[in-house]
């Protein structure tokens, strides 16, 4: 599901631009619909696993087209506000999601994991076919403007880098299969970027990353996902393995994160809409550094104080900095490139949270020298908890180096534009205007 979703983003992207985002939006949860209904009733694993890469493809034509479509449809002073809902909508689908799954299979099956998606998906179409907007242009397709080499290498690249990540962890990153991977997304993602600078209609228009703020918010965004991702994959293990806690008591805690950012959420995509987002960002990265920092400090106090400080403090400053950043990345994105601004952004945050698991992970097992290319959970479980501390310690310092790059992003974004480097759109308002 993953490596289908991710590696076509970019391309439902551009082709969001071309065919219009409502079409997309609406064929992508057609498809997602229909393919939840064939993972839902399939007798073999080759079946289901085909579904599943059907459904990562409907759910890269939601995500482009539905961040698209907020910048698109909606006014500027309520992108934040919408983001928002956005992200609260998320967080309660992945709070909810987990023990929905577990009731499902527990009482039913787990076919109906999947068939519960066929009505859900039937009224999201019902909905989204009278709210969601026409577009105005033009938007037939037109072959000539489809780049079919651009649109290979990408899928190639991005799909052999996140089988890579994806396996380093069992591996080993050092292992022929894992540096062939990385050498082979190297080489195609470096031939992608050569196609779109002399393609006449490219997959990806790199004119988008003149906007230095466009490219500042991108990279803010690959920083800031690594801790957030990272802690979400470490964290159960320090809470069974240090603290002794209970499978269940674990996953109540884990839900802190969650429920504090579906309520901090909208206040910070409204509040984007009502002040300068980068300065939200600065703050917000400057806030997560912190609580990082001082969780990793503070592993060996014992209790579950320092946990819940760290989850309910990175669940407010993510809660104001992913919406504050999605405002920022759209409205910064030329109208008529929309789509592949969402498109390239949705893959740039999918990447990060893989490479945030990949990274703690290895800084974990680097510091307790356990072997990579085995079961490192397992070997960590035989060890006393004092002697896990040094991992789970320096995982989180270098969560908090994560964080201040991401804020380092964000500066050097905020002093263009108080230099006038910078238009409005960048985040910096009129003199006289709120924020």
């Amino acid at each position: 599901f993953l490596l289908a979703q991710t590696s076509t983003l970019l391309f439902f992207g551009r082709l969001g631009d071309q065919l219009g985002q409502r079409r997309l939006f609406l064929a992508g949860f057609l498809l997602f619909t229909l393919s939840s209904l064939a993972a839902g009733l399939s007798p073999t694993l080759s079946w289901l696993l085909s579904a599943r890469c059907v459904q990562g493809l409907g759910s890269a034509m939601i995500m482009s087209s539905a961040f698209a479509g907020v910048s698109l449809f909606l006014p500027p002073h309520l992108t934040g506000t919408a983001f928002g809902i956005i992200a609260t909508a998320a967080a309660l689908g992945i709070t909810l999601g987990a023990p929905l799954g577990g009731i499902l299979t527990a009482y039913l099956s787990w076919h109906w994991i999947f068939l519960a998606n066929v009505p859900v998906g039937l009224a999201a179409l019902l909905v989204a076919r009278r709210v969601f907007p026409r577009e105005t242009t033009s938007t037939d397709w037109n072959w000539a403007a489809f780049d079919l080499p651009g649109t290979l290498l990408s899928f190639l690249g991005l799909l052999v880098l996140l089988y890579a990540l994806n396996r380093g962890r069992a591996q080993g990153w050092f292992s022929p299969l894992v540096l062939a991977g990385l050498m082979t997304a190297a080489l195609s993602l470096g031939a992608f970027v050569w196609r779109e600078k002399v393609c006449r209609y490219p997959l990806l228009d790199l004119t988008i990353f003149r906007s230095p703020g466009f490219a500042a918010a991108n990279g803010a965004a690959l920083m800031g996902y690594l801790l957030m991702a990272g802690s979400n994959f470490l964290l159960p293990f320090y809470l069974e393995l240090v603290q002794q806690r209970p499978p269940q008591q674990v996953g109540l805690v884990m839900m802190l994160y969650a429920l504090t950012y579906m309520v901090v959420g909208p206040i910070g995509g409204r509040l984007s809409d009502r002040i300068r987002p980068v300065r939200l960002c600065i703050l917000s990265m400057a806030g997560c550094a912190l609580a990082s920092a001082v969780f990793a400090l503070n592993l060996g106090a014992g209790g579950m104080g320092w946990v819940v400080f760290y989850l309910v403090a990175s669940g407010i400053a993510y809660g104001f900095f992913i919406p504050a950043n999605n405002n920022r990345v759209m409205r910064l994105a030329p109208a008529a490139h929309k789509g592949v601004a969402a498109g390239f952004f949705r893959t740039m945050t999918s990447l990060s949270l893989l490479l945030g698991v990949s990274t703690f992970e290895a800084v974990f097992s680097g510091r307790l020298s356990l072997p990579a290319a085995t079961d490192n959970s397992l070997l960590a479980a035989a060890l006393p908890p004092a002697a896990l501390f040094p991992g789970f310690r320096w995982a989180y310092l270098c969560g908090t180096l994560c964080c201040l790059a991401a804020m380092g992003f964000d500066l050097a974004q905020y002093r263009q534009a108080l230099s006038g480097a910078l238009p409005e759109a960048e985040g910096i308002r009129p003199a006289g205007q709120r924020g």
